[in-house]
């Protein structure tokens, strides 16, 4: 039997939200709301009994220093701006971020 509808399923087992990217969408629908920028995925299962496995693939030294500027006690992360701006605002709005970052005490603010 092939399963085509939820119903066809015992239940629902997992919400999957998938981002798809950052800063999508132009100021003016940002201004409306919030962007779009997700997936859900629900996954079901026939019977009580089913194997949910992982997948996993950690991302190589290369990229996370690529992508990932900033670091703290955490571990690497990267600022994101929370809209789409003019090159100047953005450049404005990392500054602000950097000073609150040593104003705060992080270990390494820098750009």
């Amino acid at each position: 039997m092939v399963a085509t509808t939820p119903s066809d399923f015992v239940g629902l087992r997992y919400e999957i939200i998938w981002k798809r990217s950052t800063n999508t969408g132009s100021s003016k629908v940002l201004a409306r709301g919030f962007s779009n920028d997700h997936d859900t995925i629900f996954l079901y299962s026939k019977s009580t009994q089913y194997v949910a496995n992982k997948l996993f693939a950690p991302h190589s030294e290369e990229y996370v220093k690529s992508k990932f500027s900033q670091s703290d006690e955490r571990g690497p992360y990267q600022l994101q701006p929370l809209k789409t701006v003019s090159d100047e605002k953005l450049r404005e709005s990392v500054q602000k971020a950097v000073s609150l970052s040593l104003a705060r005490g992080r270990a390494n603010p820098s750009i």
